[in-house]
């Protein structure tokens, strides 16, 4: 059986983890490799594993069952920082889907018809002040206006930092669901209106945009 030939629940699960000081993620081959047979296998449609500065982001679309980011990542776990406030040590803690263009309807209406030319990542800080305004406009959009954009582009929250996931070239295509909102009331001037809920990332910086972020692979 193919992965187009069942409908099996599908999980996009995106994850922040830290190098820890001073360290380099020296197993990539070995985490890489081993993703690539979780794909070969159908556990996976698909993972990608990005860096910027000291933070890594690690995306995967799991089939069946949510994946563990702990089993995933064995391999990179001595070179990734612990974060508190867990009994037990995690490397890994999960980012918050707060927006998507499309929703996952299952396995066989997911898997890509062809093959990424790559996937990108982005990175934006938003104000703590701004966070519920942010994520109320954007649930407005995405129920308003289902599969508006990429069907794969994806925005997750962690804290004050947001990542973006993308696919190129992006994938626009009906939905076959009707969204949850039947009002019209998305405003037309959303980028300038988006502009104000935004961190700047430096104290000089008087426009603050996505950053781009480094795909170290995908598979």
């Amino acid at each position: 059986m193919t992965i187009q030939d069942h409908g099996l629940p599908v999980f996009r699960q995106v994850w922040r983890g830290h190098l820890a000081d001073g360290s380099e993620p020296t197993e990539l081959e070995t985490l890489r490799t081993h993703l690539q047979s979780l794909v070969a296998t159908e556990q996976l449609l698909t993972a990608s594993l990005f860096r910027w500065e000291q933070r890594l982001f690690l995306y995967v679309e799991a089939v069946g069952v949510a994946a563990d980011p702990e089993d995933l990542t064995a391999s990179l776990h001595k070179d990734l920082a612990c974060w508190p406030g867990e009994s037990n040590p995690r490397h890994w803690v999960p980012m918050t889907d707060i927006f998507h263009y499309h929703q996952c309807l299952g396995a066989s209406q997911w898997a890509r018809k062809t093959t990424p030319v790559s996937r990108i990542g982005r990175v934006m800080r938003i104000r703590p002040e701004m966070a519920a305004s942010y994520i109320f406009l954007h649930y407005q959009l995405q129920e308003e206006r289902p599969a508006s954009g990429d069907k794969y582009g994806l925005i997750n929250l962690h804290e004050d930092l947001m990542f973006f996931y993308l696919e190129e070239p992006a994938v626009v295509e009906a939905p076959l669901y009707e969204g949850g909102l039947s009002t019209k009331n998305t405003p037309g001037d959303w980028h300038t209106l988006m502009a104000r809920h935004f961190q700047p990332w430096t104290k000089d910086d008087v426009d603050p945009q996505w950053r781009p972020v480094d795909c170290l692979f995908a598979q």
